[in-house]
């Protein structure tokens, strides 16, 4: 039997493009288990930024728990909601997209083929 999930942390995967960004909020239990919960793009822009930031409140509704945004350093694009981010008081983390490869490669997940460089 499988044990109840009860999220201990969020997470905020966030891809980033020229024009836009697309970000994913999962909740993620003791076990490492991770949940779902919604996922949306936004323009890589000021009022973008807002909006994810309002996007993620509505979505992470244990309200106590940590919130981690985790993003690739893309060229430069990802550099403002960064700070952004950052300047909100939330949990900023940049990996090197290589790093993110290579943790993929060694725990045998198959990905889909790269996406298109902006």
């Amino acid at each position: 039997m499988e044990a109840s999930f009860i999220a201990v942390k969020y997470g905020v995967g966030i891809d980033i493009g020229k024009d836009n960004f697309y970000a994913c909020v999962s909740a993620i239990d003791h076990q490492q288990r991770i949940k779902i919960r919604a996922t949306h793009s936004f323009k890589n822009e000021p009022k973008g930024m807002a909006d994810l930031y309002r996007w993620v409140d509505h979505h992470c509704k244990d309200k106590g728990l940590l919130i981690h945004f985790l993003m690739e350093a893309t060229g430069v694009y990802y550099e403002p909601l960064a700070l952004y981010l950052h300047k909100q008081g939330a949990y900023v983390c940049v990996i090197l997209p290589q790093k993110a490869n290579h943790y993929v490669k060694a725990l045998g997940i198959k990905t889909a083929p790269a996406a298109r460089q902006d």
